[in-house]
């Protein structure tokens, strides 16, 4: 039979080993609190003018904002805090199906905000509904991970693996 405190010790290691690991795979996230995306108007039709204002972010910040779709991806422009927040005003290009966006504000490090916008087939201050046809074209879905999640997870495996034949062992 072995030793009850020294497995106490291995439980507590084993643990304080999972819960780093667990810590390791979260996505990053603004040390200073909760970053804010606003975009105004919410609707727009191409052609058409937004401001994006961020609050909650740091000075001097670089931000590259776009604006993403699951198909479809169009850079906007650039915006620096000043402060804790920035506000800049830009223009939806032309070529810009109508549609449900999300307009992302990302920073070297990849922290990213988001804020929604419709872009109208026409400029109006309610949106439009319209016959939709679904379509026969693959959607392109991007589903990479972070190395670092990916090392968590395998790490995470074996230190579960690890951990059964601690247990297995334990009961022989």
């Amino acid at each position: 039979m072995r030793n009850q405190h020294s497995l106490g010790g291995v439980w507590h290691v084993l643990l304080l080993i999972g819960l780093v690991i667990v810590g390791l795979g979260m996505t990053p996230a603004f040390a200073h609190g909760a970053a804010e995306l606003t975009v105004a108007p919410s609707a727009v039709a191409p052609n058409g003018a937004i401001t994006v204002s961020a609050d909650g972010v740091e000075d001097g910040e670089i931000f590259t904002i776009t604006l993403d779709a699951p198909t479809f991806t169009v850079r906007l422009g650039g915006a620096t805090a000043d402060g804790d927040s920035f506000s800049q005003d830009y223009i939806i290009p032309g070529h810009v199906p109508p549609g449900d966006y999300q307009v992302n504000a990302r920073t070297a490090d990849g922290e990213v905000i988001s804020a929604e916008l419709t872009v109208q087939a026409e400029a109006s201050a309610s949106p439009q509904t319209a016959m939709v046809e679904p379509s026969a074209a693959p959607m392109q879905l991007d589903r990479s991970k972070p190395t670092i999640q990916v090392v968590a997870i395998v790490v995470g495996l074996l230190l579960t693996a690890g951990i059964g034949a601690v247990l297995v062992r334990a009961r022989e």
